[in-house]
């Protein structure tokens, strides 16, 4: 009898871990489901880039301001400075496309 109440304890506590972990795994699918589409957009319109285009960004003296959003996440990804002259840095390198369509997407750091 005492070891039917501690399984059925222990049954308890097991099912609300599971109840937890399938709400949190249902939490990432949805976030999965938002953001897949997203980066297979955002990889196809990598694809769609050639040097002319990039040769056009770099001669901004002052880029739009989501050119500028963009090359500042660009910097970040990359290890840069977050300013307009690093970004015409990193596009002057003649591997930029490639290394942004290499970009490890799954070891992006966390936030410091």
């Amino acid at each position: 009898a005492i070891e039917e109440a501690k399984v059925k304890k222990d049954e308890a506590v097991v099912s609300k871990q599971a109840a937890s972990v399938k709400e949190v795994k249902d939490s990432a699918q949805a976030d999965l489901d938002i953001a897949m589409p997203a980066l297979a957009k955002a990889l196809k319109s990598l694809d769609s880039l050639d040097k002319k285009d990039i040769t056009e960004i770099k001669s901004f003296t002052k880029p739009p301001p989501l050119v500028m959003m963009t090359m500042e996440a660009v910097c970040i990804l990359l290890g840069e400075k977050p300013d307009w002259d690093s970004a015409k840095k990193v596009l002057t390198d003649g591997k930029f496309l490639d290394r942004l369509k290499e970009y490890d997407k799954d070891a992006i750091p966390a936030p410091s």
